[in-house]
């Protein structure tokens, strides 16, 4: 079933399906709410799901701890969501940092993405 992906701005975009390449393939076969996995040479955290607050990769980067905490669904604006897919570094050699991750909510059972770049 194609779900219809809504540009919000530049780093956020909502649906009523999976957005990221990583959930849209993986989250229908998740059997655990998060585990660490590499795809498409990236290392991901993906799963059925987990709060914000209790996701091991949240502290890969400042910027994605407080980003992840402050989360609210693009559609209902509830804060009762779990994050199915993440990654994030920060680049070595340029000190730039990127995320992405992807939200579920409980409430709606919509999905919501944001990504971040630093450069």
């Amino acid at each position: 079933m194609e779900h219809k992906v809504e540009y919000l701005n530049q780093s956020s975009s909502r649906s009523t399906g999976p957005i990221l390449s990583i959930s849209r393939k993986l989250f229908s076969k998740a059997t655990s709410p998060c585990e660490e996995i590499v795809f498409e040479n990236q290392t991901w955290y993906i799963g059925s799901g987990i709060s914000p607050e209790s996701h091991p990769g949240r502290n890969i980067i400042r910027p994605l701890e407080n980003a992840m905490l402050t989360s609210k669904c693009l559609y209902c604006e509830s804060q009762n969501i779990l994050v199915i897919a993440l990654q994030g570094c920060v680049n070595m050699n340029s000190g730039d940092a990127y995320f992405d991750y992807e939200l579920i909510c409980k409430d709606c059972n919509k999905f919501s993405a944001v990504s971040y770049a630093e450069n």
